[in-house]
């Protein structure tokens, strides 16, 4: 289970319209901090790729997303650790788990526009 849409309602007590703008700031959000990640990892700046997997982290915790909150927790301490083969691993890793939490929460987006 990429996550735990009950959990996440009862947080926001059962909101649908504020759970689906915090899905709409998943949606911007993740692929940003993807591409930033990225983008320290590649350039050896480990403590900006570990402050964003931090981020990224506080994203997915609204979605009680623990395969990618794992994820992205493992990251930042390879990040900080400075261990490069390590945190490219577990970036791949964090990358799948956005785009299967995206899947998942694809239902609840809001379409642009509304």
């Amino acid at each position: 289970m990429a996550y735990d849409r009950e959990v996440a309602l009862r947080r926001l007590d059962g909101e649908i319209s504020l759970f689906r703008d915090l899905v709409g700031f998943f949606f911007e959000d993740s692929v940003r901090y993807l591409d930033e990640a990225r983008q320290h990892l590649n350039q050896g700046r480990a403590q900006e790729f570990g402050r964003v997997m931090h981020r990224l982290k506080g994203l997915a915790s609204n979605f009680e997303a623990r395969p990618l909150i794992a994820a992205t927790a493992e990251a930042e301490d390879a990040g900080r650790g400075l261990d490069h083969d390590e945190a490219m691993r577990l970036f791949l890793l964090v990358e799948h788990e956005v785009m299967r939490l995206m899947q998942a929460l694809e239902g609840d987006r809001t379409p642009s526009g509304s």
